[in-house]
């Protein structure tokens, strides 16, 4: 006798990192979609990421309000900073160690001591969406000359 396990609420998040067939992404689309703020990252890989795409949808179309019932987030981050050649080069890796997908994570890059902000400053990505349990690296380049002396570091908004 065959017996059905109760149905069960799907995660309002899914990574899609592979999919062969079209119909298989439909049917995986359709399952993430019961929840009320399915986020969905869709991955392109060939060895490394090709492009990448972090969606967000709701049950209703063009209704977004559970995403403010997301839960804040500490997020945690390491940067290492080389000077070269008259530039500052900064790479910081964010890591969301929480449950919940995390949205809209500003990298910003700013003056040691001041706090002060350093501009311009040229960031791999600037905002950036991280899974649950997911770590992504961003690189900043900034002017010697831009830091005033100060030592540049990287602030997680």
């Amino acid at each position: 006798m065959r017996t059905s396990s109760p149905k069960s609420t799907p995660p309002p998040f899914a990574v899609v990192k592979s999919i062969r067939k079209k119909c298989q992404f439909e049917r995986n689309l359709r399952t993430i979609g019961r929840s009320s703020s399915p986020f969905i990252r869709l991955k392109l890989t060939g060895g490394e990421t090709i492009p990448e795409n972090f969606y967000w949808r709701g049950l209703e179309e063009y209704n977004y309000r559970a995403l403010r019932d997301l839960p804040k987030v500490k997020l945690e981050a390491v940067t290492r900073a080389t000077r070269q050649a008259g530039r500052w080069m900064l790479t910081t890796t964010v890591h969301n160690p929480a449950k919940t997908p995390v949205l809209m994570v500003k990298v910003k890059a700013v003056r040691e001591k001041s706090g002060d902000r350093i501009l311009p400053a040229i960031y791999s990505d600037n905002y950036i969406a991280l899974m649950p349990g997911e770590s992504y690296t961003v690189r900043t380049e900034v002017e010697d000359a831009d830091t005033c002396g100060e030592p540049p570091a990287i602030v997680i908004e």
